[in-house]
């Protein structure tokens, strides 16, 4: 339970030393204006577009499951679509906005670990960072299509009674992987070590997902929380390390 807290309460973690560090402050001033502009346009036509796919997707399935029109079943059914069309929604719209703020996010959680003391601060190297750009590039191609696949399956589980909940399970938890990327990348870690990582750690990514998929379900709070949930998955990152490196120490004393 301590762990699955640690994980939950990581955005607020964020929240707390953006507004303490001025300087992570200031690097995350341009990906929030990215994400405030971007999300709220997509937010705006992604619950517009919602409105009209909710009720056509409630009345085929009211006519395959002959449900009275306008009946009782009929509202208990679009009440529990909107929820899950959100969710959805706003993993479209944090998958869009990534795309453009992803180099300035990378940043940020490169310096959040920096400023905890898990990564060196070096300097610039042409040569060397071509490199590890390439080979991190490959590695998130790679990734992309493993959540690519995932994300296709969980899709079509969404609209199946049961699975859908699965489903969504499955989908904020790829979010917590995604956001807590940053800091893997920052530490230039395999994808096979990153996925290691969080199944090792379960418990705390499991609460960091539960967090994230809370802030999803309100419209626009996950764009002012992006930039303090990326800073609190780096923080997560620093505590789950010094875990590991504390059990291993234990292990090599005893």
């Amino acid at each position: 339970m301590t762990e699955f807290l640690l994980g939950l309460s990581a955005p607020f973690a964020g929240i707390h030393r953006l507004i303490f560090d001025s300087r992570l402050r200031a690097l995350a001033v341009v990906p929030l204006l990215i994400s405030l502009v971007a999300g709220t346009i997509l937010t705006v036509l992604g619950i517009y577009g919602l409105t009209f796919l909710i009720g056509s997707v409630v009345t085929q399935l009211g006519i395959f499951w002959a449900l009275e029109p306008g009946g009782f079943l009929m509202l208990v059914l679009t009440i529990f679509l909107w929820p899950l069309g959100l969710l959805l929604m706003g993993v479209g719209v944090y998958m869009a906005i990534r795309l453009i703020a992803a180099p300035f996010y990378s940043y940020l959680a490169e310096k959040t670990l920096v400023k905890l003391g898990t990564r060196t601060d070096r300097p610039f190297v042409l040569s060397e960072w071509l490199w590890i750009t390439l080979r991190m590039l490959l590695v998130s191609l790679v990734k992309s299509l493993i959540f690519g696949a995932a994300g296709l399956v969980l899709f079509v589980f969404s609209f199946i009674p049961g699975l859908n909940i699965l489903a969504t399970i499955g989908f904020v938890h790829m979010l917590a992987f995604d956001i807590s990327d940053y800091g893997f990348e920052a530490l230039e870690w395999p994808l096979s070590r990153r996925f290691q990582h969080v199944r090792r750690n379960l418990s705390t990514y499991t609460g960091l997902a539960c967090g994230l998929g809370l802030a999803m379900l309100i419209p626009g709070l996950n764009l002012v929380l992006l930039p303090a949930a990326v800073v609190g998955a780096s923080e997560t990152l620093h505590r789950t390390l010094a875990r590991e490196n504390g059990r291993t120490t234990g292990q090599s004393a005893t």
